[in-house]
């Protein structure tokens, strides 16, 4: 999919100019998410503030967060399995669903950090070959764009309807919901000041009609 005018740009490691976190503190969010691993190392089960994971043993699947598994895989302990959402069919699902509907399909709250943290530490693990990588990544990168159209949809829609003070994004990712929030606080903040300035306006205008009523009134 080409690249959309207007779509919102993350650079890695660069904040969004309206947002609160980087992609970097996003992906630290993201950390405790937990997914399978299988080890190729022997352990009883290893006691962290976060929890308690194990055994290990090697060719046996186990369950870990997602940061322990990017550490044991750095050092060469661990193969990373990808998430069942995070393969070639799957996001093709995905995408699809995105581009056929309007509301937000159903992906992980961290989606994009997740995919970004597994595909940097172990890429085999979303593919057998380049060409699945390539079209995970592909495909990944789709699914943020047609995400992103609905998110400048829910701004418009937002800003057309200053009455209505009220946003539902159901699905946003935290990535989007980074991006959108502080816009959306400027822009309330900014629509409750025209609300205010509407009521002064039309107590100022009640009170000029009611004086010249009492000036035209027959005096007693």
């Amino acid at each position: 999919m080409a690249q959309s005018q207007g779509a919102m740009q993350v650079q890695p490691g660069v904040a969004h100019p309206f947002s609160k976190f980087t992609p970097a503190e996003l992906e630290f969010a993201a950390a405790d998410q937990l997914i399978d691993v299988v080890p190729t190392f022997t352990s009883d089960s290893i006691a962290f503030l976060a929890g308690t994971f194990g055994p290990f043993r090697p060719l046996q699947r186990t369950t870990v967060p997602l940061w322990l598994a990017v550490e044991l895989r750095k050092q060469g302990m661990c193969e990373i399995q990808a998430p069942d959402w995070l393969n070639k069919d799957a996001l093709s699902g995905i995408v699809e669903r995105e581009r056929r509907e309007q509301t937000f399909q159903e992906v992980p709250f961290h989606y994009q950090e997740i995919a970004n943290c597994i595909l940097a530490a172990d890429s085999n693990a979303v593919g057998g070959s380049q060409e699945d990588i390539l079209a995970v990544r592909t495909l990944l990168k789709d699914l943020e764009q047609l995400r992103e159209e609905k998110v400048r949809g829910g701004l418009k829609s937002f800003a057309e309807g200053l009455d209505e003070v009220v946003v539902k994004l159901p699905g946003i990712s935290a990535m989007e919901l980074n991006v959108v929030r502080p816009v959306f606080l400027q822009a309330i903040g900014r629509v409750h000041h025209l609300q205010r300035e509407r009521g002064r306006a039309e107590e100022a205008s009640q009170n000029l009609q009611q004086s010249i009523d009492d000036e035209d009134a027959p005096g007693l």
